[in-house]
């Protein structure tokens, strides 16, 4: 695959990213974790890896990614690492892909918090989005999201199988805080 850094790797990214239906194919992490369907090995210590690393105030939409091979250590995700008041509409991770870190690992997104200044709470709203990605990590693992505080997560499907090597429960989404 084609190695690339994450948008929003030294800045978090904001805004509207319209996938406009396009697929992205190929990607590649350059933090590879050991796995083996059943084991994670590695430092954790190569975090926010996905194709978008840290977003805030943003809205990822219509966008595939496809054949990725996306790894890290805290806080990895398919299409998002690590968000922050984000929207993600519509989006795949086809069965052709990896996802696997150390904690805070996603299938679509590794985790995301409401941000400190926000007083509307459901400030994640994921919707209409599928993951069929193998998922593998040791705590906070799931095939949509590892962990999401305040979040709506509607109309959403998990095909992918989750491994998770530590003590925690593995669901579709994580540890997740709904209201």
């Amino acid at each position: 695959g084609k190695t690339w850094s994450p948008i929003g790797a030294d800045r978090e990214f904001k805004g509207t990213f319209d996938g406009n239906g396009k697929t992205i194919s190929n990607l590649s992490s350059t933090q590879f974790f050991g796995y083996n369907g059943t084991a994670v090995t590695a430092s954790a210590n190569n975090n926010y890896v996905g194709f978008i690393a840290k977003a805030s105030d943003a809205t990822i939409k219509n966008l595939t990614i496809s054949n990725a091979r996306i790894s890290g250590g805290s806080y990895v995700g398919g299409i998002v690492a690590n968000g922050e008041d984000t929207v993600i509409d519509r989006c795949i991770v086809d069965d052709k892909s990896t996802v696997v870190g150390y904690e805070y690992v996603g299938g679509i997104i590794g985790a995301h918090r409401w941000g400190a200044g926000n007083t509307t709470r459901f400030t994640a709203i994921v919707s209409e989005t599928d993951n069929s990605a193998e998922v593998g990590g040791y705590k906070y693992v799931g095939g949509i999201a590892g962990r999401v505080y305040d979040a709506i997560i509607q109309l959403c499907t998990n095909n992918g199988k989750v491994y998770n090597a530590g003590n925690n429960d593995v669901t579709t989404a994580g540890e997740t805080t709904c209201f």
